[in-house]
């Protein structure tokens, strides 16, 4: 069985929630972020666990060394994430 899509139909309706969201409260806007949460965390399952970007043993402050840092901006710069100059 073909399936065939209207997207002309698909374009307008996705035009008409971004109207309506526009207008809406933000409550609603917030019920609306609850409730795809919940769907996604539905959909994944209870096995699942976030998986984090970058993990680094938490160090006290000081204790760092220039070659540190450098080490520490690279990996940072490597995932594209821009820091401000010094």
């Amino acid at each position: 069985m073909k399936t065939t899509y209207d997207f002309e139909r698909i374009w307008e309706s996705k035009r008409a929630l971004r109207r309506r969201l526009t207008t809406a409260p933000i409550i609603e806007k917030l019920r609306m972020l609850d409730g795809l949460h919940e769907r996604a965390a539905a959909i994944r399952g209870p096995g699942f666990r976030e998986a984090t970007a970058v993990q680094e043993k938490p160090e006290r402050y000081g204790d760092r060394t220039e070659k540190d840092v450098l080490a520490s901006r690279a990996r940072i710069s490597a995932i594209g994430v821009t820091i401000g100059e010094e």
